[in-house]
């Protein structure tokens, strides 16, 4: 066969292969919601963390009713939370002793979030779908000094700096439990959220990419958690992943390239119409 020929076949093949091989059996599409959130009762794991002491007072309670009355509204189907599936059994107890009236909701923001929508909702559980996987900062900054990477530290520093003087200024306080989640899944922070990450790949050289294993370990993890969703998910399942923020901007794209679900953003849900 001439190499022109050969070259037209192969293109017309290519053409056809999105309508006929790569989806011989289109499956009912799902919708996913991430629900990104800070953790309301801090988090030792996490570079920059600030416990929420008052989330259990009146005020922030209310909050937490509305917000859940208005995600209520979009009816997901399965919630899933920040933790591990080894430790299913001990939320399902937890769960149930919240829905026998036998336990109040702790101050965590799995409980705060996920079981009191799924109560409204009438699920009998949720779904613990995290994957294992710790991130070292030290040895990120370590290789920095290593490599010389002055400016790079002094950006990053720099960077943690400012996200924690937000979690310490009046305006945090201000915003109120809406505010804060209305913040933190804006597609502005969660960009800008995601270039810190990617800042941290740098860290180290060709031969000790230390930033870049840390984090393909960062993106690994959010791969799993993506897994565990969707093996759980049935075709035209609407699911709801409420999960620390920094895990929102991979999240969201991995679900919203696979052709399983349609992602839905949570900012219409977050704060009252106007």
């Amino acid at each position: 066969m001439r190499p022109a020929i050969l070259i037209a076949a192969l293109a017309a093949l290519t053409a056809a292969l999105p309508a006929a091989a790569m989806n011989p059996e289109a499956r009912p599409q799902g919708e996913a919601m991430i629900l990104g959130t800070y953790h309301f009762e801090g988090s030792a794991s996490d570079l920059v963390s600030r416990a929420d002491d008052n989330i259990l007072a009146p005020g922030p309670q209310a909050d937490l009713e509305a917000i859940t009355d208005r995600l209520a509204q979009w009816a997901p189907d399965k919630i899933m939370i920040e933790a591990t599936p080894d430790r299913q059994a001990e939320f399902d107890t937890a769960y149930r002793a919240y829905l026998e009236g036998e336990a109040a909701l702790t101050g965590n923001e799995r409980q705060q979030l996920a079981f009191r929508l799924a109560k409204k909702l009438g699920h009998e559980r949720i779904y613990a779908v995290d994957h294992k996987a710790d991130m070292d900062f030290d040895a990120m900054t370590g290789a920095m000094d290593a490599a010389g990477q002055t400016e790079l530290k002094a950006h990053f520093e720099a960077s943690v700096a400012g996200l924690r003087a937000l979690l310490e200024s009046p305006e945090w306080t201000e915003m109120g439990v809406a505010g804060r989640l209305a913040l933190m899944n804006d597609p502005e922070w969660l960009n800008q959220s995601h270039g810190l990450y990617l800042d941290m790949a740098e860290a180290g050289s060709a031969d000790n990419p230390v930033g870049a294993d840390e984090m393909s370990e960062w993106w690994g993890r959010n791969l799993h958690i993506y897994a565990n969703a969707a093996r759980l998910a049935e075709d035209g399942d609407r699911i709801l992943l409420v999960y620390g923020s920094g895990h929102a901007y991979t999240l969201r794209h991995y679900f919203e390239h696979s052709a399983r679900f349609k992602l839905i953003e949570p900012a219409p849900y977050l704060t009252p119409a106007q």
